[in-house]
């Protein structure tokens, strides 16, 4: 639809500066924040669907959604209200560029494809345990800010799984180029139509061409349906030979045969391209639910079995010539009295020790050793238990 609206001089306490783009359902805009004196990106709903109460309802389902969200790739939201009868929210003021720039040119280099798809996975899993089905996956889509961090934005057609439907089943809902075959059928969507979304957008980063090329929307969609995705070893010949088998198992025709979630997906891309995964953040954790790591498992009980017993040399007293022993056994009340053989050498020096049996409670002092230290102030930090078994 052409744009003819006028350009506003404000919307609620923003002043308006410039516009940055349009879409079907809202127009964004360079606007001035005079409360907290910021500039910002403001998106309010086109002029058109003003009054359209479906169109309100989910403009405002996006920012109230957005609002309660916190995940580092997920473009925030800082206000929302009404002018009047129109809807807005304010965004941070980004860079102005988005992933679809930097494809322009050529592919780009895998542990950049390897980056942007696990911060892009990781919104999307976020966005997924709360419920919210993205449906617009595209490189418009993913933001960039100055340092080239990927940032997931505009939610305005996305789907919340436990709310009331605001679209009408059987509706196309997306951009063809990357809609899913079920979306492409009009069917009920979940989180694989968001995996698959991503894969084409890998497939494009990685080769530097589409998915597919169609010369209609319908014949688009045709293709997702029923055409198997082309080997990406076609443009490049470099690449991986086992990226196809990732690819086609994300972009599989039906959704239950994809990976079960965008961080999976992930995972299979770094280990085919030969990335290292990096362990997450601490900032990272609440958005992949990682659980706390698992205790140690206590160590095995030295009585069983011959090993190496690490002294610090703070465990010694201050004279070189008593080393003391703790058996394996812990303290019990009243005291257990057992009989033990204990054999002590350094693993450096020609020095060793043989204890006599004894049934005495520990601890148990090891005279004699203090001939085989290089010196008084340096005693040895380390001795072999040779045998320590209670007979």
């Amino acid at each position: 639809m052409p744009e003819t609206a006028p350009l506003p001089q404000a919307v609620g306490p923003y002043l308006i500066r410039a516009k940055l783009g349009a879409g079907s359902m809202a127009a964004v805009y360079r606007a001035y924040d005079t409360r907290i004196q910021r500039e910002v990106a403001l998106k309010v709903l086109q002029l058109y669907l003003v009054g359209n109460e479906s169109a309100s309802k989910r403009f405002e389902r996006e920012a109230q959604t957005l609002i309660n969200f916190h995940h580092p790739h997920i473009l925030p939201v800082f206000d929302y209200g009404w002018d009047g009868d129109t809807p807005y929210y304010a965004m941070p003021l980004m860079s102005g560029r988005s992933l679809a720039d930097l494809l322009k040119s050529a592919p780009l280099p895998l542990p950049q494809v390897g980056e942007i798809t696990r911060q892009i996975a990781s919104a999307l899993d976020y966005a997924h345990r709360h419920h919210i089905i993205h449906r617009d996956i595209k490189p418009k889509n993913i933001l960039l800010d100055d340092h080239d961090t990927p940032f997931l934005a505009d939610f305005g057609v996305a789907l919340a799984t436990k709310s009331p439907r605001l679209t009408s089943q059987g509706n196309f809902i997306g951009t063809v180029a990357y809609a899913s075959p079920e979306q492409c059928r009009g069917d009920t969507v979940n989180s694989p139509a968001d995996i698959y979304g991503l894969a084409v957008i890998v497939f494009q980063m990685v080769t530097g061409h589409p998915l597919f090329e169609a010369p209609s929307p319908l014949a688009m969609m045709m293709k997702h349906m029923n055409e198997a995705p082309p080997n990406p070893l076609a443009y490049n010949s470099r690449l991986p030979v086992g990226l196809y088998a990732v690819l086609a198992k994300a972009l599989a025709k039906l959704p239950e045969n994809r990976y079960e979630t965008a961080k999976k997906f992930s995972e299979a891309l770094d280990e085919v391209l030969g990335l290292f995964t990096p362990p997450p953040q601490a900032d990272d954790d609440a958005w992949l639910g990682a659980a706390p790591p698992a205790a140690p498992p206590p160590p095995p009980n030295p009585c069983t079995c011959q090993r190496r017993l690490n002294l610090p040399t703070t465990f010694l007293p201050p004279s070189p010539s008593t080393l003391t022993i703790l058996p394996c056994r812990p303290p019990s009340n009243p005291p257990l009295n057992f009989p033990t053989t204990i054999r002590l050498s350094h693993p450096r020096r020609r020095l060793s020790h043989r204890s006599p049996r004894s049934s005495s409670p520990y601890p148990r002092a090891v005279p004699g050793l203090s001939p085989g230290w290089p010196g008084a102030s340096t005693p040895p930090s380390r001795f072999r238990l040779s045998r320590c078994s209670p007979q």
